[in-house]
Parts: C-alpha cells; structure tokens; sequence
C-alpha cells in the first residue's frame, strides 16, 4: 500500500463501515422480508471473508485458474485464464515471480457489506431499499403460510476488505491491501438460492 494510501486508510475504513451498517440494515428490515431465502448479514460477510482468502490465496499460487472455478462466474473464469495465457499475463507472473511457492499469511481482515441488489429477468433493480419503509411492507402468505418466495432472478453483493498480511514477497514486513469483491447468486430455484460466486476484482 502507498504511503498515500496509508493517510486516508483511517478515514475511508470509517466510511465503509458506517456503509456497512446502512447495508446490513437494509438486508435485514427489507430483502429479509420480502425473500426468506435471503440469508442473514453475518452469514454472508462470514463467508465473503473464506472466499476473499482462498481467492487471494490461489491468485499469486497458481498457474492457471481451475482451482478457482467453484467460486468465480464462467465468465470471470474464461477472462482469468484468457489473462493468464496472454503475454501481458506472462510478464506479470514474471516480473512478480508469481509460483507455487508465494505464500500469504493473513494477520487481520476487516471486511464490510458494500452493496446489495436484487434484479429481475431483464437484470433491472427491484428494491430501492432506501425508498422501502420495513413498518409498511405486507407479508403475503401463501397457502402454507410461508412467505411469498418474489420473483427475483439474481442478487448481487459487494464487500470491502482492508488486509494486514505478510508476503514472501514483502521480505517479512507486514502489509495492507483494500480490495472489493463482487459476488452473485441466482434466485430461480424455490428451495433457496444457488451458491454465490465472485464476478468481479477491484
């Protein structure tokens, strides 16, 4: 991380996590009564923080990406190794000697909900959970009583990391890294949702 970076960690770690906050709110009092499928915001973040690892993990190890297909869409896969084949991803692997012996060892991840949004069929916003008053929504039961599954297509969830971890390629000093992953899971089956996996890097 620059020394730049380092100054307004601080400052922008106090932003995401009063994000966080407004975010897990809105998962709970809104999305979790309008879907039952919806899992709760500290099973979500539990889970983004083991993929964020592995993930991370697997980037500087490997040479190709199949071990990351079970946690990563098709198409991100197919640009990963795309990248990786390309000679600009030959000279990256090169100039950081990226291989199977770089390790990470993780000291601390602090992680916060970023985003959440359901989309319909034709990938539109369903819920505008600032616009929605929890007090106000109506539970239509259906004939078993249970909560109305929505017709909902695709959620997608974004967390922020901060990162201390040593390297062996940061000579035994600690190091921070901010990234943000993009998850999604699909919502047409309706015994629950299918396994989120990462769509995006930033």
């Amino acid at each position: 991380m620059s020394q730049l970076a380092k100054l307004f960690k601080p400052q922008y770690q106090f932003y995401c996590g009063l994000k966080h906050q407004w975010v897990r709110s809105a998962i709970d009092n809104t999305y979790r009564k309008l879907d039952d499928r919806v899992a709760r915001p500290d099973e979500m973040l539990e889970g983004a923080v083991q993929a964020y690892k592995y993930f991370s993990t697997k980037m500087i190890s490997m040479d190709d990406a199949s071990d990351l297909e079970h946690i990563v869409t098709g198409n991100m896969l197919s640009v990963m190794k795309e990248e990786r084949e390309s000679s600009t991803g030959m000279d990256f692997r090169e100039q950081f000697d990226i291989g199977e012996e770089k390790t990470m060892t993780w000291l601390n991840v602090d992680a916060y909900l970023d985003g959440f949004v359901s989309l319909d069929e034709d990938m539109n916003p369903q819920f505008r959970w600032l616009m929605v008053d929890p007090t106000e929504l109506t539970k239509d039961d259906d004939e078993n009583g249970k909560l109305r599954k929505i017709p909902v297509h695709k959620y997608m969830l974004s967390v922020t990391y901060f990162a201390d971890y040593k390297a062996t390629w940061t000579d035994g000093e600690v190091d921070t890294r901010i990234d943000r992953l993009y998850f999604q899971a699909d919502a047409t089956d309706d015994e629950g949702l299918g396994n989120w996996k990462i769509f995006r890097v930033s």
